[in-house]
């Protein structure tokens, strides 16, 4: 064997040592128990909050559908819409690693 095998070794025994079961009169049986009954629940909970918040959501949505209609967007002339499109393609030009590292 040589240094670093002896060292694995060693180490293996240590953790078998430490890896070894403690008694804890059934708390770990108990404790899982627990969770896999509960987790029985999850989904039927996980279920009735979505349908709240999606009613919630729902009887919102009046208020969402008039404020959205007195929203307007701006006028953009074409010069300013192709002055930032060139703008955006020249930095993410400038930023993609691909492209610099290929150039």
């Amino acid at each position: 064997m040589t240094h670093d095998q002896n060292e694995d070794a060693e180490f293996a025994s240590l953790l078998r040592v430490y890896a070894a079961p403690v008694a804890d009169a059934g708390f770990t049986v108990s404790t899982l128990d627990r969770i896999e009954s509960r987790s029985d629940l999850r989904m039927p909970v996980l279920i009735g909050a979505a349908c709240i918040g999606g009613a919630i959501a729902l009887s919102q949505m009046p208020s969402l559908l008039t404020l959205a209609s007195h929203f307007t967007v701006p006028v953009v002339q074409p010069y300013v819409s192709t002055a930032l499109g060139l703008l955006g393609f020249v930095a993410w030009a400038a930023l993609d690693k691909a492209w610099s590292d290929a150039v």
